[in-house]
């Protein structure tokens, strides 16, 4: 991934876990609906995240999942491209 995919794919994940934490937060003072409103919008951007991943190994001829795999290296600071 290039610079600018790894910031969009962290971006991503940040408003994906966002989203959980807010969902926690509704569910903590018993908002049923908030809270599935939240765990849809988190897993939506889960499933956009899964998307872009998935789009950028295609489009340069790699396994989707070796893509992934690079881009989780990277995130927990360690590995090299």
């Amino acid at each position: 991934m290039t610079g600018l995919q790894e910031l969009h794919d962290d971006i991503l994940g940040l408003e994906a876990a966002l989203a959980g934490k807010h969902m926690e937060l509704a569910l903590a003072q018993g908002d049923k609906i908030g809270g599935r409103i939240f765990m849809n919008r988190m897993n939506e951007l889960t499933r956009e995240r899964r998307s872009f991943r998935i789009n950028i190994s295609d489009s340069r001829g790699e396994c989707y999942f070796d893509a992934a795999g690079q881009a989780d290296r990277m995130a927990a600071g360690g590995g090299k491209k």
